[in-house]
């Protein structure tokens, strides 16, 4: 009974008080309630995951879709001993099996298993929009103290993007905090391996030029995956960069077969930049390669030249689909290297 009174007393007070119980030790039943009983604090979880709403330009879904994802793993390719290794791992003495064929089969398959979920691509996504409007604005709180208070929701199970954080201005005002706040508070609460609280001066201009310059992409982009979110515009601006660099070195042996060939060749393709990519994988003889990138190119890009031609060819091959690119794109169909190679057909236009 006591403790029902005690509910209402805060119900009733006039501050925001169940904002700032978020971050207060209640009990789960306690919080639920209040979630309930307010409909602010009810969809502070839903505005926060709303400003990541998919739009016409969002290049996010068309990344996501199957169809692309299968073309993407198929152009990435699979090299059991570049993706492996090499790691730095402590030694320990090596251990020796006697397996007959079938069980060496066994061991080879789950290996394969094993490594195809280092794999999995980085999402490609466009920078997200930081929180602008106010939650609430209440003068009653004004100069009730001289920093700023921020309340973050530590309950279990929630994940980081929904986690609600937010900070009370000393003129009463009550806002979800910026993207650089809540990740860290989440850093505070869920600490994840390989992010640091301060951002890493290796992706400060100055000395992620030189990294560049020496041909450092992978250590490059496995420290922005661990560092940033997939939409943190840092990491767009980090990977953009090495992804325009590796494009006009044509240094794409090196990511080739990494998690970050993928989203390499969609950037490429979005952005309407195959054609480096498509001439490396046609000189190299991975002309498998080549024409799941131009499918690709043409699933991304329904409305061009490409993707209308290739829609009125029945089972072409390789080198027609290639052809269909070459021939029809203004970067391509008057380049000479492209017509020495024989893949310039005058009937397409």
């Amino acid at each position: 009974m006591e403790e029902n009174q005690n509910i209402n007393k805060i119900i009733n007070t006039k501050m925001s008080a169940p904002v700032a119980l978020v971050r207060s030790p209640t009990t789960f039943l306690f919080y639920s309630f209040l979630r309930k009983k307010y409909a602010c604090l009810s969809q502070l979880r839903l505005s926060s995951s709303n400003s990541l709403k998919n739009t016409r330009d969002d290049p996010f879904p068309v990344f996501c879709e199957p169809k692309n994802q299968a073309l993407l793993q198929k152009i990435t390719g699979f090299d059991m001993v570049k993706v492996a290794g090499p790691s730095l791992k402590p030694l320990r003495k090596p251990t020796y099996k006697l397996l007959t064929d079938e069980q060496l089969a066994e061991e080879t398959h789950q290996a394969e298993t094993r490594l195809k979920k280092k794999l999995q691509f980085p999402p490609y996504m466009k920078p997200r929009v930081p929180p602008s409007e106010p939650l609430q604005v209440d003068p009653e709180l004004e100069h009730f103290d001289t920093c700023k208070w921020v309340f973050t929701d530590v309950t279990f199970g929630v994940p980081d993007r929904d986690r609600v954080v937010t900070i009370r201005e000393t003129d009463g005002t009550l806002h979800l905090a910026p993207w650089d706040v809540r990740e860290r508070m989440s850093q505070i609460y869920n600490p994840r391996p390989g992010r640091h609280m301060v951002v890493p001066a290796m992706f400060n201009e100055e000395y992620l030029e030189p990294m560049i310059k020496r041909k450092e992409y992978r250590y490059i982009l496995d420290r922005a995956c661990a560092q940033f979110e997939p939409d943190d515009p840092q990491y767009i601006r980090v990977t953009h960069r090495v992804y325009n660099a590796v494009n006009s070195e044509k240094d794409y042996d090196i990511l080739w077969s990494l998690r970050h060939f993928g989203p390499l060749t969609f950037y490429l393709v979005w952005h309407d930049m195959i054609e480096n990519l498509l001439a490396h994988l046609w000189d190299n003889n991975k002309r498998a390669d080549a024409e799941a990138l131009v499918r690709l190119y043409a699933s991304v890009h329904p409305a061009s030249a490409c993707a209308s031609h290739l829609a009125h060819l029945s089972e072409p091959g390789e080198q027609e689909v290639v052809e269909a690119f070459v021939s029809s794109h203004k970067k391509t169909k008057t380049n000479l290297e492209w017509k020495n190679r024989g893949l310039v057909n005058k009937s397409i236009k």
